[in-house]
């Protein structure tokens, strides 16, 4: 079936598995699509248009919806990044009919271009956002219409010279630790790396960032499990295997070097840990 509008980026099903949504970063339109029992394209249900723009006029000439996910824990809410109008957008969508019904938006800092969001396990409706553009990550606090950016962290390191884009966020399953990945476009100016943050048990803030260098370009993705980190390094043809310490979040150096073409989003197989 069709979306609504060119370059669609990112899926999401619903915990129940009766619809999927689909964020399309060419027309900024968000769609929902019902599921057949198996799993199938029923129909498309809803088509819902963000707008706005902000102060890149190359990448943020219109809205680019980026990523959209359901909201854990929230009845029938939705939250989408928008990278053109720098804005978390809050939705409900109505389980029935599967109809998107905008209800507000947290306004982030201009030009940031926000890319992708995980929310944590353990404090209700603070979700981190990595912002493309801005090379940062976002605490941000949010309710069912607003919001407000409670921290703002940069995701590489001080004094970096770099011309680069933040890539993905992911958050350990325990939600003691967010990592998030910057891609450095030309291999002479900058070092891609992965940065660790702690976060603190009772206000769900991140700690102060620690770097990773990375020996492979472009890491668009990354994967966590249990005890590694896999980057999907798309400039350098593979998926690497950093192990991970699960108490302290410290990575180590590669392990494996798995070459694959051009990876640009690893996820875990159905079931799989």
């Amino acid at each position: 079936m069709p979306t609504s509008g060119g370059a669609a980026c990112h899926l999401a099903v619903d915990p129940k598995g009766q619809f999927l949504l689909v964020s399309n970063y060419g027309s900024g339109i968000l769609d929902m699509f019902r599921l057949t029992a198996c799993g199938g394209l029923a129909e498309h249900a809803c088509a819902l248009q963000f707008f706005g723009s902000g102060p890149d006029l190359r990448r943020q000439e219109q809205a680019h919806a980026h990523f959209s996910t359901f909201v854990p824990e929230g009845i029938s809410r939705l939250a989408a990044v928008d990278l053109g109008s720098d804005r978390l957008w809050l939705l409900e969508w109505k389980q029935e009919s599967g109809r998107l019904v905008l209800k507000g938006s947290v306004s982030l800092p201009a030009g940031y271009g926000p890319r992708h969001l995980v929310f944590s396990p353990r404090h209700s409706n603070l979700a981190y956002v990595i912002c493309e553009l801005g090379l940062r990550v976002l605490s941000v606090q949010v309710n069912e219409r607003d919001g407000k950016v409670i921290q703002d962290q940069s995701c590489v390191p001080e004094n970096a010279v770099l011309e680069a884009g933040a890539g993905a966020i992911k958050l350990s399953e325990d939600g003691r630790f967010v990592y998030a990945s910057t891609r450095v476009y030309h291999a002479d100016r900058g070092t891609d790396c992965i940065a660790c943050y702690a976060v603190e048990e009772e206000s769900g803030k991140l700690g102060e960032p620690i770097f990773y260098e990375l020996d492979g370009r472009v890491p668009r993705d990354i994967l966590l499990t249990e005890n590694y980190l896999l980057a999907a390094c798309q400039e350098s043809d593979c998926i690497l295997v950093l192990p991970r310490n699960q108490e302290t979040g410290e990575l180590l150096s590669a392990v494996q070097r798995y070459p694959l073409y051009r990876p640009s989003c690893v996820i875990h197989a159905w079931g799989g840990r």
